[in-house]
């Protein structure tokens, strides 16, 4: 793909995006992209200086995967819950203690 078609596609996109954020009186918080060519599959984000943290980030993309796919949020929980069981399985020490 070449810059001017991710340029074209970026406009186009951001101009639609605009119109239903107007329509729906909201503003943006953040751009997730994706790369092509030599960055294929690279995620971005994008917000503006002094935006939300990346912590506050974190969260929004949470409360958006959630409301887009709720069973995916709970499978990745899940996957995590079982990650710190074998962990935990490994390594049987708690918080804190200390050989």
């Amino acid at each position: 793909m070449t810059n001017d078609e991710c340029k074209r596609i970026t406009l186009e996109r951001l101009a639609l995006w605009g119109q239903a954020c107007y329509e729906r009186h909201d503003t943006p918080m953040f751009l997730v992209t994706v790369g092509h060519d030599h960055n294929t599959g690279r995620l971005a984000v994008e917000t503006w200086k002094g935006g939300p943290s990346d912590r506050e980030l974190a969260g929004m993309l949470l409360i958006a995967a959630r409301e887009l796919c709720p069973e995916l949020l709970t499978e990745l929980v899940m996957d995590v819950m079982q990650g710190m069981e074998l962990l935990a399985a490994l390594d049987p020490r708690r918080p804190g203690q200390v050989n």
